[in-house]
């Protein structure tokens, strides 16, 4: 994540907002959520997944 926030920096990339209010791995909207300090970064996608697997179409 550090790199991304690096690069951001150096080439000048609009950030985005949400990586401010903890959504660091964003997503479609029912399958992404704003993780907590010392969460793992992908904490915050498919979390109702046990599995963790990618969103495809969901019921949410």
């Amino acid at each position: 994540y550090q790199d991304v926030l690096n690069y951001i920096e150096t080439h000048n990339v609009q950030d985005l907002p949400l990586h401010k209010k903890g959504f660091i791995s964003v997503g479609c909207k029912p399958c992404t959520r704003a993780i907590t300090d010392g969460e793992n970064p992908r904490a915050g996608r498919w979390y109702w997944e046990e599995s963790q697997k990618e969103c495809g179409l969901h019921s949410k």
